[in-house]
């Protein structure tokens, strides 16, 4: 019988960005198109060392992901506070101005 949980040491997972989809009306269509959001949009930011890092906008989930794999170069990079939880006594990083 097989085991129910396998591990392999030798993958490791890193996350390398952060990709987030945000949608909203054209209020110059809200007569054609009352109710429903017409205007999406991928944001999509990368991980780097010196910090988190504005990439681009995309129209789909394929360019966003391509957009994270390739070697493009920082647009922006975004400023983060850490600010500590004292309940859990976790740093948590804030975005921010």
């Amino acid at each position: 019988m097989s085991p129910l949980v396998m591990t392999q040491d030798s993958i490791t997972i890193v996350n390398t960005g952060l990709i987030f989809r945000v949608t909203a009306q054209n209020p110059g269509q809200q007569l054609s198109n009352p109710g429903s959001s017409n205007v999406s949009r991928l944001f999509v930011a990368g991980f780097r060392n010196s910090g988190v890092c504005f990439l681009g906008l995309v129209g789909d989930n394929a360019a966003a992901r391509n957009l994270l794999d390739s070697n493009v170069e920082c647009k922006r990079m975004l400023k983060i506070k850490q600010v500590n939880d004292k309940k859990k006594q976790n740093s948590i990083p804030r975005f921010g101005k």
